[in-house]
This record gives structure tokens, sequence and C-alpha cells, in this order.
């Protein structure tokens, strides 16, 4: 950590270096310029207050022509920019080992997150189907309780009608039975079987 801890004195802080890669012009009236440095200067007469305090590095992306691949900050620069072509790519990989490092990195990161992407396509593409397989399900269900529902209001109400029926039936036997009419007769009109008139 650069800063101080309690009690520590201010002339052993060490020193804060800043770098921000910007992937465009910033100060673009500077339009051959791309690499800024900065440090702490003191208002009232323009000196630097301490040379080993702070560094500030700003770098821009420019156009490819301002660059010097020979440079090694330009070519890392070109680099991390993208603005390099195969070719320059390679025989920049070739004759640098720092950017060989990095791109190889670059190329290992960039296949394990192809292999993270897919596993996480594979997973939510399991998590679709599932879940349609669910929705499926439920709505199966749903509708075969609801056939099952519509069958038993049927069925009740079939049956209802038919014991409705019986009870309308068996009211008339006893009726015709109280008038003296034979067990036949009433047999034949109600539809009442014979050894039930009997026990009425």
């Amino acid at each position: 950590m650069p800063y101080l801890k309690k009690g520590e004195n201010y002339r052993d802080i060490k020193k804060i270096i800043s770098i921000s890669l910007l992937n465009h012009k910033f100060y673009k009236d500077e339009k051959k310029i791309y690499k800024h440095h900065y440090k702490i200067t003191n208002q009232r007469n323009s000196k630097i207050f301490n040379n080993d305090l702070l560094d500030i590095y700003i770098f821009e992306k420019a156009d490819k022509r301002f660059y010097d691949i020979n440079d090694p900050l330009d070519s890392f620069l070109m680099y991390l920019y993208g603005l390099l072509d195969e070719k320059e790519l390679k025989e920049l990989v070739e004759k640098d080992e720092f950017i060989r490092d990095v791109e190889e990195e670059r190329l290992m990161f960039s296949e394990s997150e192809k292999e993270e992407i897919l596993k996480i396509s594979i997973d939510m593409a399991e998590r679709d189907q599932l879940s349609i397989l669910s929705t499926a399900k439920r709505k199966a269900e749903e509708e075969g309780r609801k056939k099952g529902i519509e069958k038993g209001i049927e069925k009740g109400i079939k049956k209802g009608i038919e014991r409705g029926k019986e009870e309308a039936m068996f009211d008339f036997a006893k009726k015709l039975k109280s008038a003296g009419e034979t067990l036949q007769r009433i047999n034949k009109l109600t539809g009442v079987p014979i050894e039930k008139i009997k026990n009425i």
C-alpha cells in the first residue's frame, strides 16, 4: 500500500504511479501526442513538488501512423489497442518476450472463457428444457384435473337424475299400491321390481 500508517512520518510516503489507458482521444487538440506524463507542481512557483512522490501516465488510442513499432512502449500500446495486423503481431510476438507471454495468457484465457460460456449455455439450455417440461407437466395435470372434474360433475348429475328418477318412480309405485293397483301393473308403469313393491 502506498499510504502511510498511523504514526508514520510523511517523509516516508511511498511513490504512487497511476496509469490510464484510454480507448479514445482525450486531448483532441494534440493530435500526434498520445503519451502524457504528469507530476504535482507548486501553484505559486510552478516547481515540481516532489519528483519521487507521484507519476500520472495517460495513454490515448492514437492513429496507427503516429506509433513507432520499434519503440517497446509504442509496440505494446499498438498490441493493447488491437492496431497490429496478423503479420505485425506474429513478428512482434517472436521478438518481444513480454508481449509473447501476454499473448499466450490471453489465448489461454480466451479458451477457458469459451469453455465457461459453453458450460453456461449448456446449463441454461438444460434449465430451459426442465422449465418447458415442468410447464408441460403442470398444464397436463391441470387439464387432467379439469377433465376429471368435468367428468365427475357429469357423472354426478347423471347419477343424481337416475336416483331422482328412481325415487320418483318409487313414490309413484307407493301411490299406485295405495290406490289398489296390482303388483304387475305397478311394475309395468313404474319399472320398480315386484319384490320392492311388496315391501312398500
